[in-house]
């Protein structure tokens, strides 16, 4: 074993408000031994739970702090811990070295890809602290777990565990590649359908302009001139679908983005909300709403769960073509591993077949000309917390997800 790491197996200290425990600890020296600080930091990161994004995000974080560190000290003491705060619990690693250094904007590429960088600097020593909040509905990581973990790393550090790591990393790679090829797919997808769709209201809103603009010039326009009241409505209805549109780009580019907010969530609440703001269209249209007499807790954001349930129940308002509409939201039997599951249920004609597929395909054009991007914002969420979401037909159109963030 390198004798440059030391393997904690839970080695604890206290204050009172934290409970910090070490999982392991090593130097760094040389660029070399950059290498194994990436390795390192995402083998822990895999052992506590974060997904496999999240892991080469920390561990690319981490070892670019390291670099800049080494470009201008040598070494590094590095210490791996578990920070239990309530409500948050973190993963850490501190980087400790006999000299000062400038403050945190040292580290752009860490801060962008970690939660929170702290630094405490005295004239012959600093320590940097790298931060990541772990994911929704992780289990606590103490006492036998810690344990476990740091046997875990020992076990891998061993020589015959080296091709099996190789093999995993690949396995990794591949997947990771996979899914590139699918955002760039995506992507191209996307660059297809908006373009097509802003490039016609806004030549209609040119052609209209130029057509007001002759009217202008030649004298030939009154107040009460039918043909130029056209053309103002039309311009105006035309920015009018290009603002609607743009607005449905930025809700699913933001609904990607992780959320640093989270906290213990009373859904009965966030339901509640969602329907008071619908109250009137849901009297317009005589829709009656079935709800668990619980709908239970659930830890996540209070924005992503109010947009996931906002945009179901809009789906469902928008699509039911029943003659007494009926939505159900229901929570099903909570799963092991900290995952809730719920059901969202309408008792319309349901979705076409061949539509099953595409109904979360952002931009496709379902049958009656939406853009789906309600149904797409719902999966990109769903899928921030390591959940999947599913579209079937039973006595009406029902999405089924599961989400990783029980409380407890």
């Amino acid at each position: 074993m390198d004798s440059r790491v030391s393997f904690a197996h839970g080695a604890m200290t206290t204050d009172d408000s934290t409970m910090s425990v070490t999982i392991l600890t090593m130097s760094i020296g040389s660029e070399d031994d950059l290498l194994e600080l990436r390795q390192r930091t995402r083998q822990i990161a895999g052992l506590l739970g974060f997904p496999t994004r999240q892991q080469a995000e920390i561990a690319a974080g981490t070892a670019g702090a390291g670099a800049t560190i080494l470009n201008s000290v040598s070494p590094v003491d590095v210490q791996f811990l578990v920070e239990e705060s309530s409500p948050a619990q973190l993963f850490q690693v501190m980087l400790s070295f006999d000299s000062a250094l400038a403050g945190t904007d040292a580290f752009p590429f860490a801060r962008e890809l970690l939660d929170d960088i702290g630094m405490t600097s005295e004239p012959e020593s600093t320590r940097v602290l790298l931060s990541k909040q772990f994911p929704p509905g992780t289990p606590r990581v103490a006492g036998e777990a810690l344990s476990k973990i740091a046997g875990e790393l020992a076990r891998r550090s061993r020589p015959e565990s080296v091709f099996l790591e190789i093999q995993e990393q690949n396995r990794e790679l591949f997947g990771a590649m996979r899914e590139l090829a699918r955002l760039n797919r995506e992507l191209d997808g996307y660059a297809h359908v908006v373009s097509h769709d802003l490039k016609g209201p806004l030549t209609d809103i040119m052609l209209a302009n130029e057509l007001l603009r002759e009217k202008l010039e030649s004298g030939g326009m009154s107040g009460g001139d039918r043909g130029v009241q056209m053309l103002v409505d039309t311009i105006k209805n035309n920015v009018r679908r290009s603002a609607a549109l743009i607005d449905d780009l930025l809700a699913l580019a933001e609904a990607g983005q992780a959320s640093t907010v989270e906290s213990e969530l009373d859904l009965n609440e966030v339901i509640a909300r969602v329907l008071a703001e619908r109250a009137l269209v849901i009297r317009d249209r005589d829709v009656e709403v079935l709800l668990d007499d619980d709908l239970g807790t659930i830890r996540a954001s209070a924005i992503h769960m109010h947009q996931l349930f906002a945009n179901l129940v809009d789906n469902a308002i928008t699509h039911n073509d029943a003659s007494r509409p009926v939505i159900e939201i229901r929570r099903l039997t909570d799963e092991p591993g900290g995952w809730a599951k719920f059901l969202l249920r309408d008792n319309g004609a349901g979705i076409p077949t061949e539509e099953l597929e595409k109904v979360f395909v952002p931009f496709h054009e379902g049958d009656k000309g939406s853009t789906g991007v309600e149904l797409a914002i719902a999966d990109k969420i769903v899928k921030l917390y390591n959940g999947e979401i599913s579209a079937y037909n039973n006595d009406g159109a029902c999405f089924e997800f599961v989400i990783q963030g029980l409380v407890g």
